[in-house]
């Protein structure tokens, strides 16, 4: 298994989470702002990471039992 997918999966996620960032930012400076409710892909970041942690701490300790 190579980094490579792993880096991915983690840094497209980053980096859509901070242009939605950046985007609510400007929206917020409008003065006629109406906030309205969308999926977080803040959230979705998080949950990508402790899913790419959960699965490196199983293949850590698989490794280790079978070494």
């Amino acid at each position: 298994m190579t980094i490579a997918p792993i880096v991915e999966q983690l840094l497209v996620p980053l980096a859509t989470a901070t242009v939605q960032h950046r985007q609510m930012l400007r929206c917020l400076r409008r003065e006629d702002f109406v906030y309205r409710e969308e999926p977080s892909i803040a959230l979705a970041t998080a949950v990508c990471i402790a899913l790419i942690g959960i699965l490196a701490l199983v293949l850590l300790l698989a490794g280790a039992l079978a070494a």
